[in-house]
């Protein structure tokens, strides 16, 4: 229900709302009075000036609160509920500093055998990383690559320049850490399938705690999947080590 008035000596919106002031703020009156008024310049109003009232005179207006429906409320619930434990996982993580996983083997056959085939100095740590995420987490992964040797890597840098494919590295063999047995990349396993939109921040936490470096926080190429422990040797000083024929007598490199 609107109605017309006519504005007194002194009135212009505020005062105006003020007057007619019920169970809403004050700004809640001043905008309903805008809206019924779109061409009225409340600046320059004056004594005599007609406007519309979107409430009766008789009492004063009062409106009803908007109401949230039930799956609404119960979705808001449920999203605060999931925020909270993300947080509270986040943090058992960060409490665990420099905790690892247990060294001893995982859920997955194929991934005990990749880590099997990592440099010895970096197994426990593979180990741990994926006991970890799953008793941390609740999440199965998989390790997708290990060690890889050098013909493999470059076939790998082959796909998508002179082979058909998409580019799915930057280097070429010798150049990647995998050549070397210490980096993994990993995925979840979800319902038997590889699920690719993971928990990859929580995974590069544990990741960290279980000493290694994680791809994700690569300016240039970020590679969430990639989790690598160099001891501080870069992959071209690694190339070097190998071309000076640096291995153990199970062909590892020397650390």
């Amino acid at each position: 229900m609107s109605t017309t008035y006519q504005i007194q000596q002194g009135e212009w919106l505020k005062p105006l709302a003020e007057k007619y002031k019920g169970n809403f703020s004050l700004d809640v009156y001043k905008q309903k009075l805008k809206k019924a008024n779109p061409n009225v310049d409340w600046n320059k109003i004056e004594k005599g000036d007609i406007v519309e009232l979107p409430w009766s005179t008789s009492t004063k207006p009062t409106f009803t609160k908007k109401t949230t429906s039930k799956k609404s409320t119960n979705k808001v619930k449920k999203k605060a509920k999931n925020k909270s434990n993300k947080k509270k996982v986040v943090k058992k993580i960060k409490n665990c500093k420099n905790k690892c996983g247990e060294c001893k083997s995982t859920w997955d056959s194929s991934t005990n055998k990749k880590i099997k085939l990592l440099h010895p100095k970096i197994r426990c740590n593979a180990y741990g990383l994926i006991n970890k995420i799953e008793k941390d987490l609740k999440i199965k992964v998989r390790i997708t690559t290990g060690y890889r040797t050098i013909a493999e890597q470059n076939r790998l840098y082959a796909q998508g320049r002179t082979t058909p494919g998409k580019k799915v590295t930057t280097v070429i063999g010798g150049r990647s850490i995998h050549n070397y047995g210490l980096a993994i990349d990993i995925v979840e396993i979800k319902n038997g399938k590889a699920n690719w939109n993971t928990k990859w921040k929580e995974f590069a936490l544990i990741g960290k705690a279980c000493g290694f470096k994680w791809g994700g926080d690569w300016k240039k190429f970020k590679d969430k999947p990639h989790f690598q422990k160099t001891f501080g040797y870069s992959s071209l000083k690694l190339l070097r080590k190998a071309k000076r024929n640096e291995f153990d007598k199970d062909g590892y490199i020397i650390l």
